[in-house]
């Protein structure tokens, strides 16, 4: 304040809660004290809040976060996409494996009843073989 008067850059910008009360015009004593032109800060000095543009900022922060809201939901949505690729790639899988297994299963038990076709055939015709032994020595 001088006399009583407060400056017109004494202003509180509200959106950053700033008060320039006292600093400017001491800035624009110290910079006129060195002999230099302290229009600039004058210019500084006798901004308002309307001529900073916080509004458009907003609208920019706005902008930007619903790009990134955006490309955040395509990502989530690429990788749901991919899990069930994934998933159904692993079903398919575990058909064939399945599949697989029982069809080993079912050529195992065919050999084994082969097998056992095989020996009781030769049991019996070792039977015959032993018995016309036993009656051709006897």
């Amino acid at each position: 304040m001088m006399n009583g008067i407060v400056p017109p850059c004494s202003r509180l910008l509200s959106s950053r809660g700033l008060e320039w009360s006292f600093a400017l015009p001491d800035s624009t004593d110290a910079i006129n004290a060195l002999g230099v032109t302290s229009g600039p800060v004058d210019t500084v000095g006798s901004l308002t809040e309307a001529d900073f543009p916080t509004e458009r900022v907003r609208q920019l922060e706005d902008d930007i976060r619903k790009v990134l809201q955006a490309e955040s939901a395509f990502l989530k949505e690429d990788v749901k996409d991919e899990l069930i690729g994934i998933r159904s790639d692993i079903a398919q899988s575990n058909q064939e494996r399945q599949e697989d297994v029982d069809r080993t299963a079912r050529e195992t038990k065919e050999e084994i009843h082969e097998l056992k076709e095989a020996v009781g055939l030769t049991s019996r015709r070792m039977e015959r073989g032993n018995l016309g032994v036993k009656e051709n020595s006897g």
